[in-house]
């Protein structure tokens, strides 16, 4: 059998490849792209990922609305206003200091 001869362009660096050295790699959710193997080489992925996991978490405090009873966290350090996510409104929001099942075995531990 003669080896495939048809051309197909790589989405990462706009080349004709052919056919056999392209791989079709997952970007986002639903999204996927033709990448040769050159592209593959390179590892251009894997920097991207490995950027992302570098960064640092950010501290974020919950947030407990008296009016619908809904809790959520709130990065304070954010530009967005504080409301509730649920009924959006802000006049019976309290800092939630509530202990939870969990910290109450950790500390029962001790």
């Amino acid at each position: 059998m003669q080896p495939d001869k048809r051309l197909i362009i790589c989405d990462r660096c706009k080349k004709q490849v052919p056919i056999s050295s392209i791989r079709y790699v997952p970007v986002g959710k639903d999204t996927m792209i033709r990448v040769c193997s050159g592209c593959r080489a390179k590892g251009g992925d894997n920097e991207k990922a490995a950027g992302a996991a570098a960064k640092p978490a950010r501290p974020r405090k919950t947030y407990y609305c008296a009016r619908c009873n809904y809790k959520f966290k709130y990065d304070p350090e954010s530009n967005i206003t504080l409301r509730c996510p649920y009924c959006a409104k802000t006049d019976q929001l309290s800092e939630s200091n509530e202990v939870s099942a969990d910290k109450l075995l950790r500390d029962a531990d001790e």
